[in-house]
């Protein structure tokens, strides 16, 4: 299993799995939450099939609820939860992401990780059809750390985002062992960990020490974190990180 979605709405988190193109697994709560295999179709209209299974993350629009998914050969699809037939989108690079959200006051618009690029993309569908294709939202041609406008900004193997209700964006920056946040005004700025310092230290945001997070996820209160080196869930509330 990979980085999961979760529709708030009806409170389903779909899982990817790498088993064959079309898997993943779903969880309901009105079954106890029961794992249930679950395989969407491929786009008849579309006879570029990936070539292998690789997605790494889902994430629900909340606009049209739908589930978008990313293969690591570029292929980003829409599934509908309810008959799980899908829809091509578009094609992009090839490279693993391992994070996708979207902005609440931006339905039409994909954000997703391309982690050996060390950056932050972004799908425009708001754009005619025909010029759907990534772009480069965060990050530069290097992995580093370095907070500031989006331009300026560098990160190391990016991997699972999640966007909170003011819009405000939370990447989990593996290799830097931190915490990033992409404000409303897109500026990026480090809010846990100190960069290229791993360790296990819990405690307020100046002290607080990650190794490698991986994933990352948010309510009304908290940031939680999946600290992939330690083996551990944190969490840090969301005040702290203002």
């Amino acid at each position: 299993p990979n980085s999961p979605a979760c529709d708030l709405n009806t409170g389903i988190v779909s899982v990817p799995t790498e088993a064959y193109t079309g898997s993943f697994i779903e969880f309901n709560p009105i079954e106890m939450w029961a794992p249930r295999n679950r395989q969407f179709t491929w786009d008849p209209n579309n006879s570029d099939v990936p070539p292998n299974p690789w997605k790494h993350s889902m994430v629900v629009n909340p606009t049209d609820g739908k589930i978008y998914t990313r293969f690591y050969h570029g292929h980003i699809v829409k599934i509908d939860p309810v008959t799980y037939e899908s829809e091509f989108v578009c094609k992009t690079g090839n490279f693993d992401t391992y994070g996708m959200c979207f902005r609440p006051d931006e339905p039409n618009v994909l954000y997703f990780t391309g982690c050996e690029y060390h950056r932050i993309y972004k799908l425009d569908m708001n754009k005619p059809r025909e010029e759907w294709k990534e772009e480069v939202f965060a990050g530069g041609a290097t992995s580093g750390s370095r907070d500031g406008a989006l331009s300026e900004a560098l990160f190391n193997r990016p991997a699972q985002m999640c966007c909170d209700a003011e819009g405000n964006i939370y990447v989990a920056d593996e290799y830097n062992h931190c915490i990033r946040k992409i404000s409303t005004d897109n500026i990026v700025e480090t809010v846990l960990g100190t960069p290229g310092t791993p360790g296990y230290q819990d405690g307020d945001v100046e002290t607080a020490l990650l190794k490698r997070p991986r994933g990352v996820t948010v309510d009304d209160k908290y940031l939680y974190i999946a600290d992939y080196g330690n083996a551990r869930i944190r969490k840090v509330t969301l005040e702290a990180l203002k």
